[in-house]
């Protein structure tokens, strides 16, 4: 199979090996350099956690020592008949343009075909924090599907506007076992919109923040009350000097007031205070309310993230 790929200046087409960590780090480190820095995508880990399952589970071109790409699938057990792979991969800057991510994504469908159960549905899945025009040209030739796009925004937090004060109807409150049912409460209402019939799980929703995620500050989270009722809130997650807007919204009564720029610009305040030099957050590109919030609030785009799908109905 490894003999259809680019033989270019010797390189060499092999599995991925745990002695590659550093490389996959500086891989990692090289492609951020140029498509834009972001926190979310771990190479190196997800490529090693591939490789450890097994070892066809994952394929890099080296060049000496170094590494000029890599590529990998993860697989998630069937449900409901589907069995959902997750591909993965990247290119040096200076190795694209000359078919290694065409023959990367080739071998990482081919190999998904190995592992798929059959008689099920296959649903590849293809996430990118940082699309360039490239990836996103050979996705949608090889007959993927995006189905989501959002932009990660950015603004410095040298200087933070200090927050309009809340209403005296209005109160606030920090994350603790005691609000956070209503915390997901506003959530729900607030992308009610966006939702549609699909909400979450309330006791998943409270899990994936306080149970799951290691970057989450609860002390840094708001939720904004009127009475007892829930009208907006704000989930924050602190990653190494950034400051991340996890989640923003304000039920529909309580749009166009301000509130949401008031709970932005309070967040943002509160991650000056814990130290963090820069504040950034993920707005779907169809969402031109709740983007023009935030360039409001001095953010800036830095790079576009995308999901992209295909599915293969498997034969018995």
């Amino acid at each position: 199979m490894r003999d259809s790929f680019p033989d270019m200046n010797q390189l060499v087409w092999r599995s991925i090996e745990p002695k590659d960590e550093a490389a996959l780090v500086e891989l990692d480190a090289a492609c951020k350099s140029i498509d834009g820095e972001e926190p979310v995508s771990n190479l190196p880990e997800d490529a090693l956690k591939a490789a450890a399952i097994h070892s066809d589970n994952s394929l890099c071109v080296a060049v000496r020592d170094q590494l000029a790409a890599v590529g990998w699938l993860l697989v998630s057990e069937p449900a409901e008949g589907v069995q959902r792979i997750r591909l993965g991969g990247q290119v040096h800057p200076e190795f694209r343009r000359r078919g290694i991510g065409e023959a990367l994504l080739s071998w990482a469908e081919l190999r998904a075909l190995q592992v798929a159960q059959p008689g099920l549905t296959l649903q590849l899945v293809i996430t990118n924090e940082a699309l360039t025009e490239g990836a996103n040209v050979l996705y949608l030739e090889y007959g993927y599907e995006n189905v989501l796009t959002e932009q990660m925004l950015v603004r410095p937090l040298d200087e933070v506007a200090l927050p309009d004060p809340l209403p005296e109807d209005l109160t606030a409150r920090a994350w603790d076992a005691a609000s956070a049912p209503l915390f997901f409460q506003a959530y729900a209402e607030g992308f009610s919109d966006r939702l549609g019939d699909i909400v979450p799980v309330q006791a998943e929703w409270i899990a994936s923040y306080a149970e799951e995620d290691e970057q989450f500050r609860p002390d840094l989270s708001r939720v904004v009350l009127e009475d007892e009722k829930p009208v907006g809130f704000v989930t924050c997650e602190v990653d190494g000097k950034t400051g991340w807007i996890s989640q923003i919204a304000v039920v529909q009564e309580h749009r166009r007031k301000g509130l949401a720029h008031a709970l932005l610009l309070d967040a943002l305040q509160r991650f000056q205070q814990e130290g963090c030099e820069e504040a950034a957050l993920h707005v779907n590109a169809n969402n031109a309310r709740a983007a023009a919030v935030f360039v409001d609030a001095g953010f800036v785009p830095r790079l576009i993230r995308a999901r992209f799908m295909k599915e293969i109905a498997l034969g018995m």
